[in-house]
């Protein structure tokens, strides 16, 4: 199955560094994979095309985290962690996955016991 091209378009791309962010920038991605990146006008925009609005708006890469612990558990006490069922545990620590990737994490390296059965879950397509 063939994605249509995705164009984020007309905002402020932040490329990593400060000194060089390109004004009025898009970034069209197709079949999950980045195509073009650069000044809105260098990509002619189709019909086809799935056009996101983007100007006065930053659009900047993934953050990457890389000491997290999906332990499980919201609260600050380790008592409570102790206590806790492993299966709220699991549970809960697909919630802190997801606020990390709405909070533009896209990459985390997590420390806790849930951390490799939380990926293996997202990479079988079973927990999106």
């Amino acid at each position: 199955m063939v994605e249509k091209r995705t164009v984020l378009y007309g905002g402020t791309i932040f490329t990593g560094n400060p000194q060089y962010t390109i004004d009025k920038g898009s970034i069209v991605y197709e079949n999950s994979r980045i195509i073009y990146v650069g000044k809105d006008t260098g990509y002619n925009i189709t019909a086809e095309d799935v056009v996101y609005d983007c100007k006065g708006k930053f659009i900047m890469p993934g953050l990457i985290d890389c000491h997290v612990h999906y332990g499980g558990t919201e609260s600050p006490y380790d008592k409570d962690w102790v206590l806790e069922p492993d299966e709220e545990q699991a549970m809960v620590s697909i919630s802190q996955a997801k606020k990390s990737l709405f909070n533009g994490f896209t990459t985390v390296r997590d420390i806790s016991n849930n951390g490799i059965h939380l990926r293996n879950m997202i990479n079988s397509g079973i927990i999106s």
